[in-house]
């Protein structure tokens, strides 16, 4: 990952901590932990700029049901998501805990 804009980092962060959701599941039972982190939005051009900015992740349009917005689902997963998730943490409030727990596994 490269070196980011601080105040654009700061705004990626927001619009995470507001629209954007985090998945982990370590359970043991399964052979590999599942982590990830997406935003799906009706905002276009937010989530293609989220995409382009972080370099990292899918960036695909979302199937909706027929008569709505379409959508756009950015996403990144394992450690594409820890890269993520460390340079977005000091900047989370809602969305910390989650994304702890993806920073933790990796670095215990």
């Amino acid at each position: 990952m490269t070196n980011y804009d601080e105040k654009k980092l700061a705004y990626f962060a927001g619009v995470f901590d507001c629209k954007g959701s985090v998945y982990v599941n370590l359970d043991s039972y399964k052979r590999k932990p599942s982590m990830e982190m997406e935003v799906v939005m009706t905002e276009l051009d937010l989530v293609k700029w989220m995409h382009q900015f972080i370099g990292v992740g899918t960036c695909r349009e979302k199937s909706v049901k027929a008569g709505c917005k379409p959508q756009l689902r950015w996403r990144v997963r394992f450690n594409d998501a820890y890269e993520v998730a460390k340079l977005i943490k000091p900047y989370l409030k809602i969305k910390l805990d989650k994304v702890l727990k993806i920073i933790n596994y990796y670095e215990s």
